[in-house]
């Protein structure tokens, strides 16, 4: 049906192919919304949960499923444009140098399992 040199230059156009769509996609450097939500999820029953629960013990269901949906926020907002209208230095020290002391100090200082309210 194909000769020997029809078969060859299948592969090397099916190689070439490959190559270019293996090689050509932009670096993918950051994670993505989905794992910065991931991550909440993992934390969520053994870490964030009982410490909500330890500051706020009369916290609802309802009101957990809110802090649930603000921790989604939090964890991505730093890559999404850093801060609106804030300091361009002060989101870079939360994002990349003491984002841990940052939470701990956001937390400790909490007067409601919603802050907005």
């Amino acid at each position: 049906m194909f000769s020997k040199r029809h078969k060859l230059s299948y592969s090397r156009m099916f190689a070439l192919l490959l190559y270019a769509v293996a090689f050509s996609t932009p670096n993918m450097l950051a994670y993505s919304v989905f794992t910065h939500e991931e991550l909440i999820d993992l934390a969520w029953n053994d870490s964030i949960r009982p410490l909500l629960l330890a500051k706020f013990p009369g916290a609802s269901d309802e009101q957990l499923r809110e802090a649930h949906a603000y921790a989604y926020g939090g964890s991505a907002v730093q890559d999404m444009g850093y801060d609106p209208f804030g300091k361009q230095f002060f989101s870079n020290l939360t994002h990349y140098v003491r984002s841990g002391d940052f939470v701990g100090w956001l937390l400790s200082h909490a007067r409601s399992l919603c802050v907005t309210r």
